[in-house]
């Protein structure tokens, strides 16, 4: 057996409660499915990027989902399979465009085995994400597709907003007037709230779901990914995400919350903002993270940010009880507010001081 297997194979969990068994079943499947569909140097690729697996949020969270439902696990499973792998293509990419060297404590694909392999895997990963499919009850491929396109449109809006071509030249003072905070949350709705959504779509249709209740799914799980990301966001800068430092978006000069907050509370501040976000990545020193992150913390910046964070829960709570009348209202408000403080578990005592180097006290 391939000694990255053989490593694999020695970290599985002794946990035997049911979500860690599936979470497993899934990883495996997964190692299985690229094992039959590929030779080096793909094959090598993928067994090295799934030595770190993650924490598999979106199996959890098609699991969670299925047990309310009840729904038939061998479907669940391949729905997961289906969804993992199209978000790790995604972060493949990600990390490709954004510079990132790092993912999950170990090099990124394309800083270990060059940005065109990087591409290739990616793509590899979108591709292999259909198998899965083919042998569900139910046709989940059109589901699948659109949720890869609005992937894609989110990063390309992602990507567009973080480098600010926007934000350049004449266009500048015209922008002061605008919301950042909107288009921000058009990019993440896009990207981080597709695939949240369509994670419960798929199991509502695979649970035989009514219209009405799939749609109400989707809806809840699409704002469920903006909140994610928010915290995401915030744990970048004032907690540990596992990457050794704080301020990897201020290095990829990518638009967080924070930064779309703080140019439309303080516009004045945005010149020498995006002086920094406009840096090489190389050239973005610790001085200049920790000037962005000082400058938050003395106008207030994160805490509006978590005030904002409090606000899309307000809002996702608020809509579900809007839904009262439906009869399968309760259970799902139940399930929504342990996900909610699952999501949040991370930032519960998110670190503000002024060394960008310290660790947050909660776990990633």
């Amino acid at each position: 057996m391939n000694q990255v297997i053989e490593n694999i194979s020695l970290s599985k969990s002794t946990d035997h409660d049911l979500e860690s068994v599936f979470k497993n079943s899934v990883y495996y499947s997964i190692i299985e499915l690229i094992n039959a569909n590929c030779k080096d140097p793909l094959y090598s690729m993928g067994m090295y990027h799934f030595s770190k697996p993650g924490k598999m949020v979106r199996s959890s969270i098609i699991f969670k989902l299925g047990q309310i439902y009840n729904s038939d696990q061998s479907n669940l499973l391949k729905w997961a399979m289906s969804c993992e792998l199209l978000h790790e293509a995604s972060i493949i990419h990600d990390d490709l465009q954004d510079g990132d060297k790092t993912r999950r404590g170990q090099a990124t694909i394309w800083s270990k085995f060059s940005k065109a392999q990087a591409v290739n895997m990616g793509d590899f990963l979108l591709m292999l994400s259909y198998l899965p499919l083919e042998h569900l009850p139910q046709n989940l491929t059109p589901l699948h597709s659109k949720t890869a396109l609005k992937l894609v449109q989110g990063q390309a809006s992602e990507f567009e907003l973080s480098k600010n071509q926007t934000l350049r030249g004449p266009s500048l003072n015209t922008l002061y007037a605008s919301c950042v905070t909107d288009t921000y949350l058009d990019c993440v709705r896009g990207k981080t709230g597709a695939l949240f959504s369509s994670l419960a779509s798929g199991v509502a249709r695979l649970s035989n779901c009514k219209l009405d209740e799939i749609q109400f799914l989707e809806q809840i799980y699409l704002d469920l990914g903006v909140i994610f990301q928010v915290q995401d966001d915030l744990l970048d800068l004032f907690g540990d995400k596992k990457r050794g430092f704080q301020g990897s978006d201020i290095q990829e000069g990518k638009c967080s919350v924070l930064i779309a907050k703080h140019y439309d509370e303080y516009p004045e501040d945005k010149i020498m903002i995006q002086g920094i976000l406009n840096k090489p990545r190389q050239d973005t020193s610790i001085q200049d993270i920790e000037k962005i992150k000082t400058l938050f913390l003395d106008k207030g910046t994160l805490v509006l940010c978590l005030e904002f964070l409090e606000n899309q829960i307000a809002d996702l709570n608020k809509f579900i009880k809007k839904e009262a009348n439906l009869n399968f209202n309760t259970t799902i408000f139940n399930h929504i507010q342990k996900l909610i403080a699952h999501i949040l578990e991370p930032i519960n005592n998110i670190y503000i001081g002024s060394d960008i180097d310290a660790p947050n006290s909660s776990q990633n």
